[in-house]
């Protein structure tokens, strides 16, 4: 049934209905009702709901809602709940919450709260808080705050803090800073400054 201005092609066993300007092409048995500035090819068995402006291709069995501006790819058993623009591929028995620009991936038994544009791969049963332009890695039971630009290691109990270009290990309860180069080994409640190739053991007290 054509109504002006509009144009539909049936083939055998097909059903179709266009309203003017939309395009649709159904296989048999299958349901597609398409509003104006839409467009959908579904194939058999698929099940999907456009709405305008939006992209969405469900394999069958699968679910997808989308809003405007939103992408997503859902594989069976899957389940995906994305903010516009953001982008997220969750596997089976997953789960992921994203906030507007960030982007995170999660194994099972993972968790992650992502700061926007910061980036976090924590393996199960470590944490990891990060401040904006910062990236840390942290093992079990680690403490690591790391200014942007630096890099730090820390392990159990340890404090440190880096300055951009610097390296330092320090353990518990000692306080170095070092400039690039230059190493130095501080026994607890001792201070000293070394300049590049140089030794130095200073006693407390001393310069």
């Amino acid at each position: 049934v054509v109504t002006p201005g509009y144009r539909t092609v049936v083939t055998p066993g097909y059903r179709t209905v266009v309203t003017p300007s939309y395009s649709s092409v159904v296989t048999l048995g299958y349901s597609s009702v398409v509003t104006p500035g839409y467009r959908t090819v579904v194939t058999p068995g698929y099940k999907t709901v456009f709405t305008p402006g939006y992209s969405s291709v469900v394999t069958p069995g699968y679910s997808s809602v989308v809003t405007p501006g939103y992408s997503t790819v859902v594989t069976p058993g899957y389940s995906s709940a994305v903010t516009p623009g953001y982008s997220t591929a969750v596997t089976p028995g997953y789960s992921s919450v994203v906030t507007p620009g960030y982007s995170t991936v999660v194994t099972p038994g993972y968790s992650s709260a992502v700061t926007p544009g910061y980036s976090t791969a924590v393996t199960p049963g470590y944490s990891s808080a990060v401040t904006p332009g910062y990236s840390t890695v942290v093992t079990p039971g680690y403490s690591s705050a790391v200014t942007p630009g630096y890099s730090s290691v820390v392990a159990p109990g340890y404090s440190t803090v880096v300055t951009p270009g610097y390296s330092v290990v320090v353990t518990p309860g000692y306080s170095s800073a070092v400039t690039p180069g230059y190493s130095s080994v501080v026994t607890p409640g001792y201070s000293t400054a070394v300049t590049p190739g140089y030794s130095s053991a200073v006693t407390p007290g001393y310069s």
